[in-house]
């Protein structure tokens, strides 16, 4: 933690005891490598593999996206390169963001953070503070799925400090929006509901321009969804009486986010909609409308691999099978339990991943 604060206030040189080792990044034969020595193309290629992680998940990413970094020439002396090209710089910082998402999509959270950590010394040489402000939020949602939201609300807070830098008020909303799933996570709903109105208030400030690693933010819908989570979130820790009424809410957020759906929105922001829809429908002994939700949110799952959807769907079966002993439950549950196994087989999806890159 003292690392990262002290690479956003000052020098980066502090985290690189965190960084991956590059020469594990899988090989590329040499006319690929001389096919992407443009930075057009690598910021093209990131884009795509951004989209292909919103649709399909992480472990349809990590592969591929490693590959093009370990493409980028002098890449393990760029971030220390006092003559390194800017271009460049951002280039690599955004790919590999995009790498430690996909890490944490995927499950792996340590490599995630490694990867997030070389992202953000190449941000802050590239003195890219939008982009730094965002893998500052990609280093606090790691901390929200280790369960640890103190350290994710310093990660979300610190990130703050670039976004104001560069005047980015979507990249703050978002980080204001996390900051709520933190609170909601420690029981605080003033500091969530503060959190969100700040979030509020930054989305009505955002222009016409917002960054490429943001824009998935402001898809239709997307915000809208994540209050659903952070209310579900909180009903876990809340009273019972104001934990149904928060489950109301996440289940009028979760279902106006479906209604807001517009094609380009991510997939996996759909399938998490149906998630929270049909867990809070569980809570609240909603069981049939559950089944509906939880019914489409696994014929989505089948061509979408992400652990975070397999951690989702774990909670929304504790909810059902603690709800009702139906026996339509019980199918339920060994659907979901099918739909798992074939997340924590993905070696169907890397082949995947490599065919869609090509």
């Amino acid at each position: 933690m003292e690392a990262v604060a002290a690479a956003v206030v000052g020098s980066p040189s502090a985290l690189v005891p965190w960084l991956p080792r590059l020469d594990e990044a899988p090989a590329t034969d040499q006319d690929e490598r001389d096919g992407l020595l443009d930075v057009d193309d690598v910021r093209a290629a990131t884009a795509r593999l951004r989209s292909l992680d919103q649709q399909r998940g992480g472990f349809a990413v990590t592969d591929s996206a490693t590959a093009l970094l370990g493409s980028i020439p002098d890449l393990r002396n760029l971030w220390h390169d006092e003559n390194a090209d800017h271009a460049i710089l951002v280039a690599s910082a955004d790919l590999t963001r995009l790498i430690g998402w996909a890490f944490h999509d995927a499950g792996d959270q340590y490599r995630a953070r490694q990867f997030a950590t070389l992202a953000l010394i190449f941000a802050r040489r590239a003195g890219e503070d939008s982009l730094a402000a965002s893998i500052l939020y990609v280093l606090g949602r790691i901390s929200v799925i280790e369960r640890d939201p103190r350290t994710a609300l310093r990660m979300f807070q610190l990130g703050q400090l670039p976004a104001r830098d560069a005047a980015d008020s979507g990249e703050s909303a978002r980080l204001y929006a996390n900051e709520a799933w933190a609170h909601a996570m420690l029981g605080d709903r003033h500091r969530m509901d503060f959190a969100l109105a700040r979030a509020e208030d930054e989305i009505n400030r955002v222009g016409d321009i917002v960054a490429p690693w943001t824009r998935v933010f402001f898809t239709p819908g997307e915000f809208t969804g994540i209050q659903a989570v952070i209310y579900n979130e909180y009903a876990t820790t809340a009273p019972r009486v104001v934990a149904d009424r928060y489950c109301l809410a996440a289940l009028d957020n979760a279902r106006a986010a479906l209604r807001a759906c517009a094609p380009g929105r991510p997939a996996r922001s759909i399938l998490f909609d149906n998630i929270t829809a049909a867990t809070a429908c569980f809570r609240l002994g909603e069981i049939d409308a559950g089944l509906s939700f939880a019914t489409a949110a696994i014929g989505m799952a089948e061509h979408i691999t992400s652990a975070r959807v397999a951690d989702r769907f774990e909670n929304m079966v504790r909810c059902a099978v603690t709800a009702t002993p139906r026996s339509d439950v019980r199918d339920m549950f060994y659907a979901v339990k099918a739909s798992l196994l074939a997340i924590s087989h993905p070696s169907r999806h890397a082949t995947t991943s490599r065919a869609s890159s090509a």
